[in-house]
């Protein structure tokens, strides 16, 4: 390129000579000046003027481009350009990066175009203009520009790999191929050459030559296992099982075998319904800390997918222990140790797992998600409210939390609290109806507990504008309609609309028998309470309500029977002693 040092040149003749010529006429004190004198000041006087300003433009481009201001830059480049003139390479070559910079493709083809008529063997313009074209996607044009490039004096050979990408783009594969060729006739058997050869044949189906490529790393590092766990790699990949099958069981025999072999080995033998060599290699791959464990657990998790009942197997115990001693408290581990348990049906064995990956990795949702609906399950409140109230200070958007936090607060009969958790989720799973459902009826519950009916029977209402349907809101609502006595039409609808749909469930029943009761429709409730007693003795809640019932018809002997077997049961309310004691119906 044209460079600006050579502009300072011959600015410093001009300048030398100026100052001469003004010397002599001080000595002289010659008024008139000779005509060629005086043109030459003249001059020298308007080219020191243009390289000092095309500088003072040139810089400032410079300066704005180094901070991204490129369209600041474009303007100070423009009017270098415009002072120095068109034929200055360099400043051409920096309006056509800049308006590159700007996608202003056709100015920047054309100033590169300009820059590279002036400086033919400039390998930077050939460059700048190639980038040009292959955004334009106008491959063959960026092609034709390498292809040239390659032809000046000294051009690194290495450009034929950014030819190669430019003929794959353009679906030439062949092409492709001879550039790799060149580089690997003059670089040797290098592994990205290689690779780069291997990944065009595959694509063209010519898998053998692939796997040729792959030979050839092979016969040139004799010594590097991993290229032979590589080709066997691509071998299994196309079925090609017996030719891998030598060629990784020789390496497993050698010391310190790349530990890839084992897993390749021991996918080989699974395939080949051989379980003990499968384990066998499985168990050389687990012991090694070279490979992740997360892909160690991964084979686990596709093991128990395709056959959960393993689970179970001493094998499955043995490679999770093996885990466990290669890499303790791994996050990855101690998820699939949790996995494993909850697959065995041990819900608090997989509780403690999943609780010690969520401390651990704090911001892992899925980890959270799992500890929450365990706690819920299990109905452990103290833990829920404690372990939802740390994943919201993670994920305070996310509304499942927040119901799992109001039902745990809601356990602690903490129902203020769980009042603000509710409304809180329900703002954020405005666009998601079955969340927001959840949310209603669990408001329903709370304002019931605080007494705040009004409120209560409103949430429950939206909750049924959102599904009429719904199980629970039915239940829910009709149950506490029927403790207070009010809307006894509106709460038999429900709940015989829920024993309609679920005959044989006895909480459904039990409410539906509550209902009855408090409508006085003693004889009929005493029904319904039989009936749930054949289908479930282990609620202390039932007995009582059935002793109620028979305390209302006068079989105040068999109503004490009843109290004193939900008393032994629990569950019951807080009268059940005085009740016992007195002998008499509190309600």
């Amino acid at each position: 390129m044209e460079k600006i040092t050579k502009i300072f040149i011959i600015l410093t003749i001009f300048i030398a000579i100026h100052f001469d010529s003004n010397a002599q006429r001080k000595r002289k004190k010659d008024e008139k000046k000779d005509n060629k004198e005086a043109a030459l000041e003249a001059l020298a006087g308007e080219n020191t003027n243009s390289a000092r300003e095309t500088e003072i433009y040139l810089i400032e481009g410079m300066k704005f481009s180094s901070i991204d201001e490129n369209r600041k830059a474009l303007e100070s480049f423009r009017k270098a350009l415009l002072v120095a003139g068109n034929n200055n390479a360099t400043i051409n070559f920096k309006l056509a990066e800049t308006c590159y910079k700007l996608n202003q493709m056709p100015e920047a083809e054309g100033y590169a175009k300009d820059a590279l008529s002036k400086e033919k063997n400039n390998k930077f313009i050939y460059l700048m203009l190639a980038n040009i074209y292959s955004s334009q996607r106008r491959y063959e044009d960026a092609i034709n520009t390498f292809k040239q490039l390659l032809t000046i004096e000294n051009a690194p050979i290495e450009y034929n790999y950014e030819l190669a990408e430019l003929y794959l783009k353009n679906e030439n594969p062949q092409k492709a191929l001879d550039c790799y060729d060149k580089l690997e006739k003059y670089f040797g058997a290098m592994e990205n050459i290689i690779q780069q050869k291997q990944r065009i044949y595959l694509q063209i189906n010519q898998t053998d030559k692939a796997i040729q490529e792959g030979q050839k790393l092979i016969d040139a590092n004799p010594n590097n296992s991993r290229y032979v766990v590589n080709l066997a790699d691509m071998l299994l990949n196309y079925q090609k099982t017996e030719q891998a099958l030598p060629l990784l069981e020789k390496i497993a025999k050698e010391q310190d075998a790349d530990p890839r072999t084992y897993l390749l080995l021991a996918k080989i033998y699974q395939d080949k319904n051989d379980e003990e060599k499968s384990l066998y290699y499985l168990k050389n791959a687990f012991q090694s800390p070279d490979i992740d464990p997360y892909d160690k657990a991964k084979i686990i998790n596709l093991i128990l997918q395709k056959t959960p009942e393993k689970a179970n197997k001493p094998e499955i115990t043995e490679l999770v222990q093996i885990l466990q001693k290669a890499h303790p408290d791994h996050i990855k581990i101690l998820i699939l140790q949790a996995d494993v348990e909850l697959i065995r049906k041990n819900k608090k064995q997989a509780l403690a797992f999943y609780t010690i990956a969520a401390r651990k990795e704090v911001n892992n949702i899925e980890v959270w998600k799992r500890v929450l609906g365990l706690e819920a399950e299990l109905q452990q409140p103290d833990s829920l409210a404690k372990h939802a109230e740390m994943a919201l200070e993670h994920f305070p958007n996310y509304a499942p939390f927040w119901l799992y936090y109001g039902n745990g607060l809601a356990g602690k009969k903490n129902y203020q609290k769980a009042l603000t958790s509710f409304q809180e989720g329900k703002m954020l799973s405005v666009n998601n109806k079955e969340l927001k459902l959840d949310f209603f009826i669990r408001l329903g519950d709370t304002y019931n507990a605080l007494q705040r009916y009004t409120e209560a029977d409103k949430s429950f209402q939206e909750a049924l504008k959102i599904d009429e349907n719904n199980a629970f809101a039915l239940n829910s609502y009709s149950y506490y309609l029927a403790n207070r006595k009010e809307k006894l039409d509106e709460a038999m609808k429900m709940a015989s609309k829920l024993t309609e749909k679920y005959p044989d469930n006895p909480i459904f029943l039990d409410t539906y028998g509550w209902v009855l009761y408090a409508k006085g429709d003693y004889k009929k409730s005493k029904a319904i309470f039989e009936k749930v007693l054949q289908k479930n003795t282990d609620n202390g809640a039932y007995f009582e309500r059935y002793g109620d019932v028979l305390y209302q018809l006068g079989e105040r002997n068999l109503a004490l029977e009843q109290w004193q077997k939900a008393k032994k049961i629990g569950g019951t309310t807080i009268l059940i002693d005085k009740k016992i004691i007195d002998k008499k119906l509190y309600e």
